[in-house]
């Protein structure tokens, strides 16, 4: 939300009139497609903070890291990667990396 929020403020200030941004629309893209790390935490509704920590920690989604230290994360990962995470009970447990 917070990223929606400075997204709209930019777009304002730079074409001088307030247009509303339209949320991402998740299911519209392609497996094969790479997000950005602000992309996802608005799709998890995680801060990137988090999602840095989880990479950090090795339990967040597998991601690409290129050689100019930016990081990407590929549609079709996440969505198997969330899809690895759904319980249907509480005493699941999931362990990092899922293994």
């Amino acid at each position: 939300r917070k990223l929606y929020s400075k997204l709209q403020a930019k777009f304002t200030t730079q074409h001088g009139h307030n247009t509303q941004l339209a949320p991402t629309d998740f299911d519209s893209l392609s497996s094969s497609q790479l997000i950005n790390e602000h992309l996802l935490s608005e799709w998890l509704d995680q801060p990137v903070s988090t999602l840095q920590k989880w990479r950090v920690s090795g339990m967040g989604p597998k991601y690409v890291k290129f050689k100019n230290g930016s990081v990407r994360y590929q549609v079709g990962t996440i969505r198997k990667w969330i899809e690895e995470q759904t319980v249907s009970h509480t005493t699941q447990r999931k362990l990092p990396n899922n293994k």
